[in-house]
């Protein structure tokens, strides 16, 4: 939750790679564990 509250993009990694970057509007708890899990 601290993540989201402080940042306008973050970055997800899977397996050492970048799975995608979400920006402020699309933040949320559920759009970053599903790109950290997909």
């Amino acid at each position: 939750e601290e993540v989201i509250g402080v940042s306008t993009r973050v970055a997800v990694m899977r397996r050492g790679a970048i799975a995608g970057v979400l920006s402020r509007s699309e933040l949320s708890e559920e759009a970053i564990l599903r790109l950290a899990v997909e």
